[in-house]
């Protein structure tokens, strides 16, 4: 029966996620509905593994988990970096770059 309520809360975080990522435009937003996706699927994975009575794999679940957590740390913090005013990446200024030399 608890399998039934975390495929549920799974499905209804995935869509959620989805939604989030179509939904926006936004390079921030995009990156934390794709780690709200994730986030069911290791849901939906210790589930699965409780289900089966294998409790071991389940800290390694959230382990993956929260690496996943961390490389979207990483790609906001080096956004954030980007955004900047003069750390941009205008292919243009970078152009200019290579044709003064």
């Amino acid at each position: 029966m608890i399998f039934l309520y975390l495929l549920l809360l799974s499905v209804g975080i995935f869509s959620i996620g989805i939604a989030g990522m179509v939904a926006s435009r936004h390079f921030l937003l995009i990156m934390v509905s794709a780690e709200i996706a994730l986030l069911s699927s290791t849901l939906l994975a210790t589930g699965v593994f409780s289900l089966v009575a294998q409790s071991a794999i389940i800290p390694f679940l959230f382990a993956v988990w929260a690496i996943a957590v961390s490389e979207v740390i990483v790609i906001v913090a080096v956004y954030r970096l980007l955004a900047k005013p003069g750390n941009g990446m205008d292919i243009r200024a970078l152009s200019k770059l290579r044709d003064e030399r």
